[in-house]
């Protein structure tokens, strides 16, 4: 890869975060190319809005730690 020349000073990358439809699908998908091993947390939040109305709401996260070449 060429390096690329550019006005804009950033700092470097320490997260990437994606959306997925399945994670189960999805960490075993990244696991059979080699990432991981994932941590899985399952959260519940109570009281929460959505639209403008009071919701509760889950989350699943997947979390994993990859080193970077550069």
């Amino acid at each position: 890869m060429v390096p690329h020349e550019s006005n804009v000073k950033l700092p470097p990358i320490l997260h990437i975060g994606q959306i997925v439809k399945d994670l189960d699908k999805t960490v075993e998908f990244y696991n059979s190319c080699g990432l991981g091993p994932f941590r899985v947390y399952e959260l519940e939040l109570k009281g929460c809005m959505y639209r403008g109305k009071p919701s509760d709401s889950r989350l699943k996260i997947g979390t994993t730690s990859v080193m970077s070449p550069y």
